[in-house]
């Protein structure tokens, strides 16, 4: 009898997800990228806040969705950093670390493509914890060009944050 090989999702997150302004909007933010040297196709991200939530006297597990500036990419080979606008809509909005802790909030992440070779679905997925959000930090620029003008990634700085110096104003307990 023949043995058939599955694809194995092999994505990549980074260690930590963080939270910063960028084009004067605060987002969630956190990378993936694809170890394997297939491309993936038709990738989609979604992502959840997941928090425990008091209802009538008893503890109940709530999950929500959270909006991401791109859902989706037609060709998943280069790392992607997935993006969370923090605004009136975002169940993110107005919450404290210490409101995030008491919630027992986990932001799930699920990871969807195709694997080209096997041309079939992969899944993956990953969970951060209050504690993977580090505030006012980005990531680092992982992409260049080198001496012959070609455009590089530097995979050593997938995980590399840098701060962002925030303004009084945007300082504080409130996360957005």
């Amino acid at each position: 009898m023949a043995r058939f090989s599955k694809p194995k999702p092999r994505i990549v997150y980074t260690q930590k997800c963080c939270i910063t302004k960028h084009h004067n909007q605060r987002k969630l933010m956190f990378r993936i990228a694809n170890e394997r040297l297939e491309t993936l196709v038709n990738t989609r991200v979604e992502v959840s806040l997941v928090l425990t939530e008091e209802i009538n006297g008893r503890s109940w597990r709530s999950f929500h969705k959270l909006n991401l500036v791109h859902e989706s990419v037609p060709n998943f080979s280069l790392p992607w950093t997935v993006m969370h606008v923090i605004d009136k809509n975002s169940k993110l909005c107005n919450k404290t670390r210490q409101d995030l802790k008491k919630a027992s909030a986990i932001i799930f992440v699920l990871v969807q493509g195709i694997d080209t070779v096997f041309e079939r679905q992969i899944l993956s997925r990953h969970t951060y914890l209050v504690s993977d959000i580090i505030e006012d930090h980005q990531f680092a620029d992982m992409f260049g060009i080198n001496d012959q003008g070609q455009r590089t990634v530097d995979f050593k700085m997938f995980n590399d944050l840098e701060h962002v110096w925030a303004k009084p104003q945007d300082s504080g307990e409130v996360m957005v």
